[in-house]
């Protein structure tokens, strides 16, 4: 099954490059690699339909129609997301990949040093992924990317967290990442979050997105839930106004099925996806 948005068979067509990766195994819990299919389900099955005299129809996206040009790979492997990747970014295409578990970004980030460099990283997660102690996990994702010479941390920012270790805050502080937590939202509200993120990344960035930003309320089917997230349309503003920067390259992670509630988490997911391929200029 491919995402419901797919609009040309040749991915030498395509603008913008959807992969699932269902690994999880850099993940405490279990469940992420059936991710990428339920949101591919959802923007069928939710989002798509039939009236009564059988024409169909497919909910568009809020503010505006997709108009890239969208291929849908199919899944991969995670061993094969680096080369999948390059490819795509070498070929001017943007990678929207679909998880799996968090710490496919750091296979992703990867992928991109023979094409962008000083890149910048958008990171949306209740947790900071930032623990130096431990390697190669979804908890590591930040603490990895730090050492890569085409990334730079102190114009990346990490937004929605409210679940971080002493340590991790620690390395946050070291690193100059800027943060943004849940209570922010309170305080500043998304649009002057939106402002101050906009000011502080760099012209190329990079848009990793963990659902569990989201309060449990909106988003029951996520590994490791933390109490209060964002709401879903504080989400879906903030990530169409990033998609209008242009990002190079996009991953959501996290979503586990088993976990959910009547698929809405994977029809959350499912209808972000719609929202941010629509918003790419």
């Amino acid at each position: 099954m491919k995402i419901a948005w797919e609009n040309v068979l040749d991915p030498e067509d395509a603008e913008i490059v959807v992969l699932g990766c269902t690994n999880e195994e850099g993940s405490a819990f279990e469940g992420a690699a059936k991710g990428p299919d339920a949101i591919r389900k959802a923007s069928n099955e939710w989002l798509t339909g039939e009236y009564s005299d059988s024409m169909p129809f497919q909910y568009s996206p809020q503010w505006n129609s997709v108009k890239k040009k969208v291929f849908d790979h199919g899944n991969v492997l995670k061993s094969e997301l680096f080369d999948f990747v390059q490819n795509i970014t070498a070929s001017k295409r943007i990678p929207f990949v679909l998880g799996g578990d968090h710490s496919i970004t750091t296979e992703i980030l990867k992928a991109f040093n023979e094409e962008h460099k000083n890149i910048s990283i958008v990171y949306l997660d209740a947790h900071p992924d930032f623990t130096s102690r431990e390697t190669g996990y979804y908890a590591s994702v930040l603490a990895e990317a730090n050492e890569f010479e085409n990334i730079k941390l102190n114009k990346s920012v990490l937004v929605g967290v409210r679940a971080a270790t002493y340590h991790e805050l620690e390395n946050i502080k070291k690193s100059k990442l800027k943060t943004f937590y849940s209570v922010d939202f309170v305080d500043k509200g998304v649009k002057k979050i939106f402002s101050e993120i906009k000011k502080h990344i760099g012209k190329k960035f990079y848009l990793s997105i963990d659902v569990d930003i989201l309060d449990s309320a909106f988003a029951p089917g996520v590994s490791d839930p933390v109490p209060g997230g964002i709401s879903s349309n504080e989400l879906f503003w903030l990530c169409k106004k990033l998609a209008e920067l242009k990002p190079v390259g996009v991953d959501l992670v996290e979503v586990i099925p088993d976990n959910d509630v009547r698929d809405k988490t994977s029809m959350l997911a499912a209808k972000l996806v719609s929202e941010i391929i629509a918003s790419f200029k």
